[in-house]
């Protein structure tokens, strides 16, 4: 099993990182943190690739949340 601590790391800066974008009062700090949140995926997608982790391909990827929870409860 791959080291995923740097995986988490990611996951819980980009968390951060949106809610920084969600609390922003100017246009200028929105598309700074919306930058950020936008760099941080970026780095999450790579890193997911590189673990082997990524799910991009999957069936369930291009589904939403709804639509993949109305399969489960099928």
């Amino acid at each position: 099993m791959p080291d995923t601590t740097h995986l988490v790391a990611i996951h819980e800066r980009l968390a951060r990182e949106k809610a920084k974008a969600a609390q922003a009062k100017t246009a200028s700090t929105k598309l700074y943190w919306q930058t950020r949140v936008d760099q941080t995926q970026r780095e999450l997608d790579g890193e997911l690739k590189f673990l082997g982790l990524d799910t991009a391909d999957t069936p369930a990827a291009s589904l939403s949340d709804d639509e993949l929870l109305g399969q489960l409860l099928e």
